[in-house]
């Protein structure tokens, strides 16, 4: 969603900051207002050229993925 330029709403926790660092709203689910009220301003936002594209691009392309990988097994094989 982030490569399109969509707005994320996610759960504020360690993981999903670490993946989406500073391009998401973080909101705490268990409060319905709050999620409510993310939701309503992301769909109000739509799609958006931004960092969050380069972001998730320069962090999780395939081709990225691909050499994390190679390098994991590359060392396990060491």
């Amino acid at each position: 969603a982030m490569c399109a330029g969509l707005p994320i709403v996610a759960p504020d926790d360690i993981d999903r900051r670490e993946i989406l660092n500073e391009y998401a709203d973080f909101i705490d689910v268990t409060s319905e207002i709050q999620y409510a009220e993310s939701i309503t301003t992301a769909i109000k936002k739509g799609r958006s050229k931004d960092k969050g594209q380069v972001y998730v691009r320069d962090k999780y392309s395939w081709k990225v993925i691909a050499k994390k990988y190679e390098d994991l097994f590359s060392e396990i094989l060491e």
